[in-house]
């Protein structure tokens, strides 16, 4: 059988038996520690992504409002040149054309 030499910490173990437990909570609250700093810094990483995907977002929206006063312009247009035409075809029919 192997034999364990005698460590410090098993002599404080001994004098003092909440050590061990305090030890205990002690890993357990560095492990959440570090746990809770990675989540944070996952976090901030997913606020940057979504204020990029918003400004994403404005500036398609931007574009979408140009696109949509272009178009706006062109119907006008087309509807101009539609009654001009009528007007046209109405005056060459009342001259006899």
């Amino acid at each position: 059988m192997y034999h364990v030499p005698y460590s410090p910490l098993q002599e404080v173990s001994e004098a003092m038996p909440g050590y061990t437990k305090v030890v205990a909570d002690f890993e357990v609250f560095s492990h959440s520690y570090h746990k809770a700093r990675s989540d944070l810094a996952s976090l901030s990483i997913d606020c940057k992504n979504v204020k990029e995907s918003g400004e994403r977002f404005r500036e398609s929206a931007r574009a979408l409002r140009l696109a949509a006063d272009k178009v706006d312009v062109a119907i006008s247009q087309l509807q101009k040149a539609d009654l001009v035409a009528m007007a046209r075809m109405l005056m060459g029919a009342s001259l006899g054309r």
